[in-house]
């Protein structure tokens, strides 16, 4: 399992986000951006606002975005309702009928537009014989309008928005203008280059995650590290190097525990050697391609299968490319 880190320098992004959950408990939904570079803590945060989040009795649905399906239209949207719905592991039959209990007041047309963008309709029942636009468009009022009439507060995630496809993009924005009708928290992950419609405007609350100072980083890094002296040396350059990106801070700490210069266990680090003439990765790209050139043969064979899947994976799927 995940082992985190204190959350070392988020005190402030912490509590906007708890003031904005209990606006949202109030009725007063919000959309909230969570910007910046890779590493900077972007999931971190939303894995805080989440447990905070469920803490306070928020459902919560999350999804992320994934380069290589940036062009495969309501690819997201479609994985974050099947969620919302509750029909990401049930037979197609099972899908349509606990669409139908919670729409019932819906179009029978918008709901075979439904069932086709989920991957459950019946096939022997074709989809309605209209234009994208007019799918699209049918579709984000079924969704906007089944989203207000929702009474459970709710926080819908949505990660790494720099990769999201266009369909699902519009969709969302307009999604995320009803979200203020609602007990509601719509989260939006991405990186600063992103420019797109899920930036939200002068309505969204943007949270921009600056790199930790140099105390913050020091603290962080001799709480992967540990306190013993000999470590010391390398704390400071490891901090230094780092230049004040979480993410990187741990790759570095793991190569060098891998590489055999540091022995023990996170927290409790001992350094082997003279710390003069350990070498520490330059980038963080380069602290993690000598960990992928250090895996044995079979994990470096799975790995790249496990690339072809996407960023996140179940052994079922890594299995069957194998067979």
């Amino acid at each position: 399992e995940r082992r985190e880190c204190s959350l070392i320098g988020r005190a402030w992004e912490t509590n906007a986000v708890a003031d904005l959950l209990d606006r949202s408990l109030r009725g007063a939904g919000v959309v909230v951006g969570f910007v910046g570079s890779p590493g900077i803590g972007k999931s971190r945060l939303t894995r805080e606002t989440v447990a905070i989040a469920a803490g306070r009795g928020f459902e919560v649905f999350s999804t992320y975005c994934e380069s290589h399906t940036l062009e495969i239209p309501f690819h997201v949207v479609a994985r974050l309702l099947r969620m919302v719905f509750g029909v990401t592991a049930v037979s197609s039959d099972v899908a349509r009928s606990r669409i139908r209990a919670q729409l019932r007041q819906a179009d029978a047309e918008d709901l075979l537009l439904l069932d086709d963008l989920l991957g459950i309709r019946d096939s022997a029942t074709p989809p309605p014989d209209i234009s994208p636009d007019a799918r699209r468009r049918r579709l984000t009022a079924l969704v906007n309008a089944s989203t207000v009439e929702r009474r459970s507060p709710t926080v819908y995630v949505i990660e790494d928005a720099h990769w999201i496809d266009d369909v699902s993009e519009s969709m969302l924005f307009e999604f995320a203008s009803v979200i203020r009708q609602t007990h509601s928290m719509f989260v939006v992950t991405y990186r600063p280059e992103y420019q797109g419609l899920l930036t939200g405007g002068a309505d969204a609350q943007v949270l921009e995650l600056a790199p930790l100072d140099d105390v913050q980083c020091v603290e962080l890094t001799g709480e992967v590290l540990g306190t013993d002296t000999s470590v010391a040396g390398i704390a400071a350059t490891v901090a230094e190097r780092a230049a004040g990106n979480p993410f990187f801070v741990e790759e570095i700490v793991r190569d060098l525990a891998e590489r055999g210069v540091l022995r023990g266990e996170r927290g409790h680090y001992v350094c082997v050697g003279d710390v003069m003439d350990v070498s520490v990765p330059a980038t963080l790209q380069a602290a993690i391609g000598a960990r992928i050139d250090r895996l044995d043969p079979v994990a470096n064979r799975t790995l790249p299968a496990a690339a072809v899947i996407g960023a996140r994976f179940d052994a079922e799927p890594l299995t069957r490319l194998f067979a």
